[in-house]
């Protein structure tokens, strides 16, 4: 696991919230924190921050901020990991549904934009959560630009 930034003032407001609910949790006020810490919350380092919620909670935190949890560890360099059945179901799903039941739309755009036909053909599992992200990112764009079209009835 990479280190956390040790430069002064790098933690999240996600960390500082997440000290000062274990700091209360043991009794302490905002006060208090702040008088321990030695001034600012937002002043810590991302390291720092993190040190002062293990001592507060016993635990570190779950993941960095800014990334994504994870359900499983990371893997190790030079480790590659396959693509699982239920994020080809996933992709499928999202692509079907996005091209409005046209399998051969949805298709032909995997093989404009990746290079391939079909989701079983993916290698890795990384290649395949990029395409998820894709397809959900497009389904949100167009749930955004059909709810700023104003329907026929809603002019009249």
């Amino acid at each position: 696991m990479a280190s956390l930034n040790t430069q002064p003032g790098s933690s999240s407001a996600k960390q500082h919230q997440v000290l000062v609910m274990c700091a209360m949790n043991h009794g302490f006020t905002v006060h208090d924190v702040r008088h321990l810490v030695g001034g600012s919350i937002r002043k810590l380092s991302a390291q720092a921050c993190s040190d002062w919620i293990r001592k507060f909670s016993g635990k570190e935190l779950p993941n960095k901020p800014g990334e994504a949890p994870r359900t499983r560890p990371r893997a190790r360099e030079g480790i590659v990991r396959m693509v699982t059945p239920e994020l080809i179901d996933q992709i499928e799903r999202l692509g079907i549904s996005y091209f409005d039941g046209s399998e051969e739309a949805y298709r032909a755009w995997l093989r404009k934009y990746h290079g391939i036909d079909h989701p079983r053909m993916l290698g890795t599992a990384h290649k395949a959560a990029q395409i998820a992200t894709a397809l959900k990112q497009m389904h949100t764009r167009r749930a955004r630009t059909h709810a700023a079209i104003p329907t026929k009835e809603a002019v009249l």
